[in-house]
């Protein structure tokens, strides 16, 4: 069992097209910063394989700005849950397969319903 504190950032930068509407090439920023605390659970239940699950509570601070058009600060909390296995390659060398879902809205409801899936390599130190 294993606490976590943390911090993420995000920062996209995008040209969107609206030819439709007769603006051509407006620039959009997005940017977020979201601290959050949790907790890991895992367990081996083979000599190299280790099954993980984590619960994380984030509180997102985002703001959006497209062309001069958009400007939007917007705030928005909730849970993170993740599910994922681990298969040790050697000591340093690790493959990871995991799921996730993050559910952070904000007062009004708006903000992230997002699920996915991640295949990752891992190096240990």
């Amino acid at each position: 069992i294993l606490p976590n504190v943390g911090i993420t950032w995000s920062y996209l930068h995008t040209r969107v097209d609206f030819e439709q509407l007769a603006l051509f090439d407006l620039k959009e920023e997005f940017r977020s910063r979201s601290p959050f605390i949790g907790i890991e659970f895992c367990y081996t239940f083979a000599e190299k394989w280790t099954l993980m699950a984590v619960y994380q509570y984030a509180w997102s601070h985002t703001h959006t700005k497209i062309g001069k058009i958009v400007s939007d600060h917007s705030h928005s909390d909730g849970p993170n849950y993740s599910l994922g296995i681990d298969y040790s390659l050697n000591k340093h060398w690790s493959l990871i397969f995991g799921v996730g879902y993050n559910i952070t809205l904000s007062q009004e409801k708006h903000g992230i319903r997002g699920k996915g899936a991640k295949l990752g390599l891992a190096y240990y130190f």
